[in-house]
């Protein structure tokens, strides 16, 4: 709607231009790149507003003008002095693939791809959540389905193969002359104000599909994943660490996903890259991926062998206590179906400590009770939420378990059973939607949120159903510090993330 006013309107007539620049900064504040790019381009007035809002956030793909471009942001006076995070879709080519292999994955003429967005907007439907943007997003995939209908002819595929070879040699050929060093470190020292970075790679919600899409839309298909399968994203988060090592730039918040496990080994980036990545963290989100067989029980022998090698002998424990700042700390681990989880708690976690740890979320680990009971009492002066995903619990019970936590963690605001639980003696499902109320879910929430007796699960329906048919439902919660502010005197903040996800 911004955009079509401010087409239709000359400068001059423009009754934008006429407010205050405080409500021209409101109006600003509620738009999104692509409008604030609109709203620039009509006149000299709001292009000097808008351009406090064009960069907070520099999206990078893997490829040589992406990175060729952070070189022109951390020269810019301006704009080097606005960007805060780095969003790096890493994901690389499978470099050899022959003709028959590429086309297998280009993308369909008709472009199903495009109604997963159309899905994405169904669920917000679903859950109750109609956005503006998610309407936008709808209407846009439909229109680029209706103009991907019909099929490519020979000469297309050609073109598109040939450009493909030539975008997964380029990556390549990036990696080798260190360019994305060159340019990361560039970035870092230009832009003091950067404290964020999103390494994302591979499938999930995370994924920056358009953008990708839009960089390597010559090549009728977008890199996914990387090039060295079971090496997932060692090469460009060798980069990075490189880089921020290179500049001395520290970071407050860092989010890596689908990574190799193998990036915790001691000869793959070593300690002191590894370690001053991650020293002044107060967030930190990591979504560990390990190589996998073809055949499905090599496949699970792997993910063990990795997973073990990783927690016993790698930095992964070294890297968690050194982040003595963090304050969120978010880890989900791979799973093998024949084996389950095989990540255990207490070699991840061992004795650390954090002293201002406000928020956990663990998912597919395996514990015993005690040490797990013993992770959250260590904490329990400042935890205030707790996520808990997919749990094996090797020895003890699950009702043993919660009761000795229960009301133990006073400023506890918030816990999130979600997934399944299991023991030797029984599973216990919890289900994962965030839309579905269950009775037994809350109960057992509640009781560790208040304390109190066990409930009598067998006494609670088990029936779930939606919000909107339970009136009045309100998730079990805990009220601490209604002022917004933790006992040390620091903000607090609370978000939707989309990180939380299996």
């Amino acid at each position: 709607m911004a955009r079509r006013f401010l087409r239709d309107k000359s400068p001059a007539q423009c009754l934008l231009t006429t407010l205050p620049s405080e409500l021209l900064h409101c109006v600003f504040e509620s738009l999104d790149v692509h409008d604030v790019v609109a709203a620039r381009a009509t006149c000299s007035v709001l292009a000097a507003i808008g351009i406090e809002y064009m960069l907070e956030e520099v999206p990078l793909v893997y490829k040589r003008d992406r990175f060729e471009r952070l070189l022109d942001i951390a020269k810019h006076p301006y704009l080097s002095g606005k960007v805060r995070s780095l969003f790096f879709q890493c994901d690389r080519f499978t470099t050899g693939e022959s003709f028959e292999e590429w086309q297998r994955h280009i993308r369909d003429p008709n472009c199903p791809t495009e109604y997963s967005v159309v899905s994405e907007y169904t669920d917000e439907i679903y859950e109750g959540r109609r956005t503006p943007r998610g309407k936008r997003a709808y209407a846009k995939a439909h229109k680029r389905y209706q103009h991907g209908r019909g099929v490519f002819t020979q000469r297309q595929l050609d073109t598109a193969y040939q450009c493909y070879l030539a975008a997964a040699e380029d990556q390549q050929s990036v990696a080798r002359e260190g360019l994305d060093v060159t340019c990361l470190k560039a970035l870092f020292d230009g832009c003091q104000q950067l404290d964020r970075v999103t390494f994302a790679l591979g499938s999930g919600p995370m994924r920056r599909s358009d953008a990708l899409q839009r960089a390597f839309a010559n090549t009728l298909r977008s890199p996914w994943g990387d090039a060295t399968k079971g090496d997932e994203g060692l090469t460009q988060l060798s980069s990075l660490a490189m880089a921020l090592c290179a500049s001395q730039h520290t970071l407050r918040d860092l989010t890596l996903t689908e990574i190799s496990a193998r990036a915790f080994y001691p000869n793959v980036l070593g300690w002191e890259p590894m370690a001053y990545m991650t020293k002044d963290l107060h967030r930190l989100r990591l979504e560990l991926q390990t190589c996998m067989s073809e055949d499905e029980e090599l496949g699970a022998e792997a993910i063990l062998a990795e997973m073990m090698e990783c927690i016993e002998d790698g930095y992964l424990h070294r890297m968690l206590r050194s982040a003595t700042g963090l304050r969120d700390l978010k880890l989900h681990f791979p799973a093998a179906e024949r084996l389950g989880n095989v990540a255990w708690l207490g070699e991840i976690f061992q004795y650390t400590t954090w002293n201002k740890l406000r928020k956990l979320q663990l998912c597919h680990v395996l514990t015993v009770d005690i040490d797990l009971v013993a992770l959250l009492l260590r904490h329990k002066k400042t935890l205030q939420e707790v996520d808990l995903f997919y749990i094996d619990l090797w020895d003890g019970s699950w009702e043993d378990l919660f009761t000795q936590i229960a009301g133990q963690l006073p400023r506890l605001r918030r816990i999130r059973l979600r997934g399944v639980f299991v023991n030797e003696d029984n599973v216990i499902e919890f289900n994962f939607h965030p839309a579905m109320v269950t009775p037994q879910r809350d109960a057992i929430e509640q009781f560790i949120l208040k304390g109190g007796a066990w409930p009598d699960l067998e006494a609670i329906s088990a029936y779930e159903q939606y919000p909107w048919d339970v009136p009045d439902y309100v998730e079990p919660t805990a009220s601490h510090d209604e002022d917004g502010y933790s006992s040390d005197g620091s903000a607090e903040w609370y978000e939707s993330d989309e990180f939380e996800r299996i």
